[in-house]
């Protein structure tokens, strides 16, 4: 079963150590694919809409 939405990214944004995915993750995401911006790391994350 496909996921129906991809939040946006978190590059730039995790400097606590991955802190805000996981918090998005606690909120039901799921990783799908990490990234570079540059020279940061960002992952995108998918949720299910209802």
């Amino acid at each position: 079963m496909g996921h129906d939405a991809v939040c946006a990214s978190t590059a730039g944004r995790a400097a606590g150590g991955g802190e805000l995915v996981a918090s998005y993750e606690r909120a039901g995401f799921i990783r799908t694919d990490p990234f570079l911006e540059g020279a940061r790391p960002g992952q995108v994350l998918a949720g299910r809409v209802d």
